[in-house]
């Protein structure tokens, strides 16, 4: 079990990332606990993502089956505490002065300059994402299709038809 200090203080730090999203962390977050720390496999990692995808609530609570896998129930408890205790005590903190501040010019421009971090770091997000995903003709064809889909039908009827082909598939198979 890696030490518990050194846990908190990495997943403080990529909690402090989440500008925009939980998504805009993906690709630090990887590097950090797959490449850099070897706390997880690449495997272990995508796949405690995809059950924070799957499960009800926000998609970044993969930090709960990821720090389970780096170390068990108290790594699981020490990492999601320490991702979500620093954006939340800005965020209070950035709630509670608001109506002092909301009409000076900063913070328009604060937020006008961090649009476009949150915008490049989803999009390192999503290349993380597609190099796992992406691995042949019929997964970028599937990605293709359910762009179209995206454009006429909402994107639970798309989840769904996704999942019966899915299941289809592993069927045939």
């Amino acid at each position: 079990m890696p030490d518990l200090v050194e846990v908190a203080l990495v997943f403080s730090r990529l909690g402090l990332l989440t500008f925009g999203g939980g998504l805009t962390v993906l690709a630090e977050m990887e590097r950090v606990v797959v490449r850099e720390h070897h706390w997880v496999s690449d495997t272990a990692f995508w796949q405690s993502f995809a059950l924070g995808q799957i499960t009800p609530g926000p998609g970044i609570f993969m930090i709960i089956p990821l720090g389970a896998r780096i170390g068990g129930p108290v790594v699981a408890l020490v990492a999601t505490i320490a991702f979500l205790l620093p954006p939340t005590v800005i965020g209070l903190t950035a709630v509670t002065l608001w109506h002092r501040v909301r009409e000076l010019a900063w913070p328009r421009a604060i937020a006008r300059a961090l649009a476009p971090v949150a915008l490049g770091l989803i999009a390192a997000g999503f290349v993380s994402i597609a190099r796992v995903a992406l691995t042949d003709v019929v997964s970028v064809v599937g990605l293709a299709v359910a762009v179209v889909l995206l454009q006429r039908l909402n994107a639970v009827t798309v989840v769904a038809l996704a999942g019966i082909v899915g299941v289809l598939a592993t069927i045939v198979r």
